[in-house]
């Protein structure tokens, strides 16, 4: 066992093989957030299955949410600033201040708020921000907070603004017969039923009526409404991207309906032709079908020759 072989060692020693230890640990810190801007760069992150680094990190490399938050926001960063790499990897920084640093960056200010956040804390951080920005709170976003209690219970805390309580309170009294103790979970539950349903009519023409098909015209974009809910239900409202190694996209936000053959080359509009994609996934099916004829046009570009011209009539 490795702690019984520790042992043994006396104290310089063992103080000298932290000391490495950290250092190693910090290069490889450094050099992992250097793969993965690349391996975003080229995109095998999508070819994988993977909307994105973090579904990478946490899946394959088997990183906790936290440490593939921050890799991901790192490597992020590290592509429009490379020197962030040798700093992580010197120990200059760490990656929960890159992290903080990173949404603040530019490119007149970025070697001034790095140089100010060496070897500093999280709060000396968020102080050094604090002074930059000063009037300035950020980006406003919702902190949610999910808790399992039970098998099937939850307790879900969250921030909220003075309309959203008035709201709140304006449903119980509306729905005192129906929920006559004004159980905040079971309104927000038949909110979110409400919401659901109005989503599902707007997103993919889900309803309980739906109109006879009518023929696209030859050429158009369009997608008729009954080719939306069937790809939908066959689909099951999940990114339908399959990697090389047989993995599904996991992603079920931001979808779009995607043309396997791309309506530009004939595709029709048909539910065989059509199936659903993260955004990330149907730009990446679009550059690695179109990538090869782009990449044809701008040899021929480069090379000063053009196809030929049409016979005259």
């Amino acid at each position: 066992m490795l702690l019984d072989s520790l042992r043994d060692l006396n104290d310089a020693v063992l103080v000298d093989r932290i000391a490495a230890l950290a250092s190693a640990a910090r290069v490889a810190t450094g050099e992992l957030v250097a793969h993965l801007a690349e391996l975003e760069r080229r995109e095998l992150h999508l070819a994988q299955g993977f909307r994105s680094l973090y579904g990478y990190c946490r899946n394959v490399l088997h990183l906790s949410e936290h440490e593939s938050f921050n890799r991901m926001e790192a490597a992020h960063a590290a592509r429009r600033f490379p020197v962030i790499v040798p700093m992580l990897a010197e120990g200059l920084l760490h990656l929960t201040a890159v992290c903080l640093l990173s949404p603040r960056l530019g490119d007149e200010n970025h070697l001034a708020l790095l140089g100010g956040a060496i070897h500093k804390s999280r709060r000396e951080v968020e102080e050094l921000l604090a002074r930059w920005f000063p009037n300035d709170p950020g980006a406003s976003w919702v902190r949610r907070v999910v808790a399992p209690l039970a098998a099937d219970r939850y307790q879900v805390t969250f921030t909220a603004t003075a309309a959203t309580i008035a709201k709140l309170r304006q449903a119980q009294e509306v729905l005192s017969h129906a929920v006559p103790t004004g159980d905040v979970a079971e309104i927000f539950d038949r909110a979110m039923d409400v919401l659901l349903a109005d989503a599902a009519r707007r997103r993919h023409a889900a309803t309980d009526r739906p109109r006879q098909a009518r023929d696209t015209a030859p050429g158009s974009r369009h997608i008729p409404a009954a080719v939306e809910r069937a790809v939908w239900v066959r689909d099951e409202g999940q990114c339908a991207f399959v990697a090389s190694t047989g993995r599904r996209c996991e992603e079920r936000k931001f979808l779009e309906f995607h043309h396997r053959v791309p309506w530009t080359a004939g595709g029709p509009a048909t539910p065989a032709n059509i199936s659903l994609r993260c955004r990330a996934h149907n730009a990446y099916e679009a550059s690695v079908y179109f990538g090869p004829i782009r990449a044809a046009l701008d040899e021929r570009t480069r090379s000063g020759t053009s196809p030929a011209p049409a016979p005259s009539p």
